[in-house]
């Protein structure tokens, strides 16, 4: 039987479990199962590790190290967001099983390189965060899923409408096959190829959320419940973000264009419109969805330095902003939910109200606006440090310029959460402080969890670039 076989029916078996528990409305029992499902998949590939790049299932699978931390690092937010899905369990009891199923869908992006298995894994995943983003009892949460439903169709679509391309003229669906046949074509299928990549591009713009296919991020951010924007904004961004790795850098890298001026333009814009923007919201989830699309920049920042060490700061800056995202949005969720807290007003006085909750919010986003010594700082460094090398100064100095920027909408938060007085106090509040709420530890655990890995990670930079530099050589 196949290494990655033992994974897959771990998170299978807790899809069916979860299922089970989920229709008697037993919700804590299916996150409980679930949660244990991931964790034996992790285990189970932590004793393979690391990959030899073994090729699977007709060569649509491929072990190597590159997918393999990705795969590790998606099972693991998994989790998280599972710990901080304590109201949405509560309405919806079904959601750990989509939550699983999306992961296994992220999961086999992580370790493919074959476009139809990468468009159909994405669509599964897709398909569970639609039904997921609309869980919320609001109204708001029904148009968030429709909005997510639409843009996700018509990016899929072309996509789709690409690889149909792609295969007519090169006459593979393996990208590294691509890649070879590209570089022996004549000018007229080179055309064709670039516009192909050009469809790809609109395509997985929508899916990455780069300005501008970046407009309806936002509404569904805010529209979904918090761990499922949580899952959106540091998830499955991030799976588009390795996906466009495998095909650009892997397929498309044999063919004769100047892919890392676009990269840089690309980067330029999504950084600087969407801290602009940022800087305009008043209501604090708004505010995060800006700058996660904003971190989206600064990701492709290292497609364009075009080495395996500018793809390790990628992955490293993907990495931290991941967690990072994952549990500010868990922490914000836990905030609006006790507290009807939801603009930077309402924030007034969190950080001696909820000192705990406060403390990991402010290091959160200190260190995604890349404050030393935090783990932001220092995968920002590292993004910096390689763009010099690739001297790309002037592209470093605007990813330099766009982290300051982002101090303008960090900043004020963390000044009413310390330095104003609350305008409103929620009711009951005393109640709620005498009588410790048994259903508010899961996400606490992830603010706690997620703090932690901020200021850990640092410690050990260096070693996890080495690794995943390695890892890098598997795509470029």
């Amino acid at each position: 039987m196949e290494v990655i076989i033992y994974p897959l029916i771990a998170l299978l078996v807790g899809i069916v479990l979860s299922l089970i528990t989920g229709t008697l409305k037993k919700g804590d029992v299916a996150r409980t199962i679930s949660i244990l499902s991931l964790i034996t998949a992790i285990s189970l590939l932590a004793v393979f590790y690391p990959f030899n790049g073994q090729r699977l299932f007709s060569d649509t699978i491929v072990l190597d190290n590159f997918g393999g931390f990705f795969v590790f690092l998606f099972l693991s937010l998994a989790v998280f967001i599972l710990l901080g899905s304590t109201k949405v369990l509560d309405e919806h009891p079904e959601m750990p099983a989509l939550l699983l199923l999306s992961t296994i869908g992220m999961a086999l992006i992580g370790i493919t390189d074959n476009l139809v298995m990468i468009f159909v894994a994405w669509e599964l995943m897709s398909l569970t965060t639609y039904v997921l983003a609309g869980l919320g009892k609001r109204e708001q949460s029904t148009e968030a899923a429709m909005k997510y439903y639409i843009y996700g169709s018509v990016s899929s679509a072309l996509i789709l409408f690409s690889i149909s391309l792609i295969y007519g003229i090169t006459g593979s669906m393996q990208l590294s096959i691509i890649a070879t046949v590209a570089s022996s074509l004549d000018t007229t299928a080179i055309g064709v190829l670039l516009l192909s990549a050009t469809i790809f591009i609109f395509g997985f713009g929508y899916k990455v959320g780069i300005v501008p296919f970046h407009l309806w991020l936002p509404d569904v951010y805010e529209g979904s419940p918090a761990p499922v924007s949580g899952l959106l904004a540091g998830v499955s961004k991030k799976v588009a973000i390795v996906a466009t790795a495998r095909i650009f850098l892997t397929g498309f890298e044999s063919v004769d264009f100047n892919w890392k001026i676009l990269y840089a333009i690309i980067a330029v814009i999504t950084m600087t419109v969407a801290n602009i923007a940022a800087l305009s919201q008043r209501k604090v989830v708004r505010m995060f969805a800006y700058s996660s699309i904003s971190q989206i920049g600064y990701m492709i920042v290292g497609f364009a330095i075009f080495s395996p060490e500018g793809l390790a700061a990628t992955m490293m800056q993907l990495t931290v902003h991941a967690v990072t995202t994952v549990g500010a949005f868990i922490t914000i969720g836990i905030i609006a939910k006790k507290l009807d807290l939801r603009t930077y007003d309402d924030y007034k006085g969190l950080g001696a109200r909820k000192p705990v909750l406060g403390l990991g919010l402010t290091i959160m986003m200190l260190s995604l606006a890349g404050i030393p010594p935090l783990a932001g700082f220092v995968s920002k460094l590292f993004l910096f440090t390689e763009a010099v090398r690739a001297n790309l100064l002037w592209l470093a100095i605007v990813l330099v310029l766009n982290s300051v920027l982002s101090l303008g909408y960090y900043l004020p938060l963390i000044r009413n959460m310390y330095l104003e007085k609350p305008e409103k106090t929620t009711e009951g509040e005393e109640t709620k402080k005498e009588k410790f709420d048994t259903r508010t530890i899961g996400p606490i655990m992830v603010n706690i969890m997620t703090t932690l890995a901020i200021v850990i990670i640092p410690i050990f930079a260096q070693k996890i670039f080495d690794i995943i530099t390695e890892a890098a050589k598997n795509v470029i």
